[in-house]
């Protein structure tokens, strides 16, 4: 979405990285290339690869396929950078974590 996209845009240009936004319809990957053959050509050139993608074991594969990390921006199994916002989000509105017990329901 454009939200995670933007978002994670910009925490790494506040780090002092330079975002690079590659999609499906610009690259190979998923095509010519596989996860793997990405990753390996990636980690030359990248500190830390954010894949936002359908199939977790894609993403799976990219991580072992790399030396860099991989992040999972969200999958069809996963979303845990929008777990992170939302404990961002509780901390500020109540304060310390400890403690604290969250249901999930969905």
């Amino acid at each position: 979405s454009t939200r995670t996209r933007v978002s994670f845009a910009v925490g790494i240009a506040e780090l002092g990285g330079i975002p690079l936004i590659i999609s499906t319809a610009n690259s190979q990957l998923g095509g010519k290339e596989t996860a793997t053959d990405t990753a390996r050509v990636l980690e030359r050139q990248v500190a830390a690869i954010v894949w936002r993608t359908f199939a977790q074991s894609g993403l799976e594969e990219m991580a072992l396929g790399t030396t860099v990390p991989v992040i999972n921006g969200l999958s069809d199994d996963f979303h845990p950078c929008q777990l992170l916002a939302d404990l961002l989000t509780i901390r500020e509105h109540r304060g310390a974590l400890a403690g604290l017990t969250v249901t999930f329901l969905g």
